[in-house]
């Protein structure tokens, strides 16, 4: 099935709708300006592996990427995959990436993009959805935006580099 919609954010002419190939030279500019601004900068950019994400999400009924478009132009993104719980055949929605050029992060284009991914999540059967942040330090900033929106904090992460392969 094939999800066809397109959802105009305010006066701006702001348009979020799914992703289609000839989006891809857009969005891959973008996913290099995603990854300069992340908590992964310091992990080698393969930008094939970016582009066959972007590609293999085609036609999977599993996968939902959005896209902003600002004048003819892709100004954000965000990727969104169902996942099965460990113990469970239900599903859940998992955020993958979601990212805005700084001079489009004020207004209603985030809101309106994750309750897109909200609904999706539904019309899926899914029974959670599950939104993380990996960008920068504005990590309470994103939290009161989360809980305006009805999400609560449920966990969080912890890593540990592995150096000379211990």
């Amino acid at each position: 099935m094939v999800l066809l919609f397109q959802i105009c954010v305010g006066r701006n002419s702001m348009k979020i709708r799914t992703f289609e190939k000839q989006d891809l030279a857009q969005c891959l500019k973008l996913a290099r300006k995603q990854y300069m601004e992340s908590n992964w900068s310091h992990i080698p950019y393969h930008e094939a592996y970016v582009k066959n994400y972007y590609l293999n999400s085609l036609g999977n009924p599993r996968y939902l990427v959005l896209v902003a478009e600002h004048e003819n132009k892709i100004v954000g993104a965000s990727a969104v995959a169902l996942q099965n719980y460990n113990f469970s055949y239900d599903v859940f929605v998992q955020d993958i990436f979601f990212y805005l050029e700084p001079a489009h992060r004020k207004g209603m284009t985030a809101k309106t993009f994750y309750d897109r991914v909200y609904r999706w999540g539904a019309e899926k059967g899914a029974l959670e959805v599950y939104l993380n942040y990996g960008f920068g330090k504005e990590n309470a900033r994103i939290e009161k935006f989360y809980n305006r929106m009805g999400y609560k904090h449920f966990s969080d992460n912890y890593k540990r580099e592995i150096v000379n392969g211990w």
